[in-house]
């Protein structure tokens, strides 16, 4: 669960007061908007790390440019603005934690089905 679940979830606690759940819901939209960026209409989690075309992953340093763009980091020494991470290494893909299911899938032989052929 997220800051902004979390956030959201209390905003609709009973025995608030009008003011205190609309608080609530702002924070919550800011903390959204600070940690996304839009790009060609494409919303980015800032949160999560990227990987480009090429397997490298990019992260968020945390920082933004004069203009506002969220300034991304790959490996050690490389940083760049976001917009030419996306124009120049793009496309851009989530990086999504493995789960159990997908290194049982990793570890175990191929059978005739997984190739295409018949069991």
């Amino acid at each position: 669960m997220s800051i902004i679940d979390d956030l959201t979830a209390a905003a609709s606690t009973p025995g608030l007061t009008a003011a205190d759940r609309a608080q609530l819901k702002l924070a919550a939209v800011d903390i959204d908007r600070r940690n996304t960026f839009v790009i060609d209409g494409f919303v980015f989690d800032l949160t999560k790390a990227w990987v480009d075309m090429i397997g490298g992953e990019w992260v968020w340093t945390g920082a933004r440019t004069a203009d506002d763009q969220p300034v991304m980091m790959s490996g050690a020494d490389t940083v760049a603005p976001f917009q030419d991470v996306y124009w120049i290494y793009g496309p851009l893909i989530e990086v999504r934690p493995r789960t159990a299911a997908d290194y049982r899938k990793a570890l175990r032989a191929p059978t005739p089905a997984d190739l295409g052929g018949a069991a």
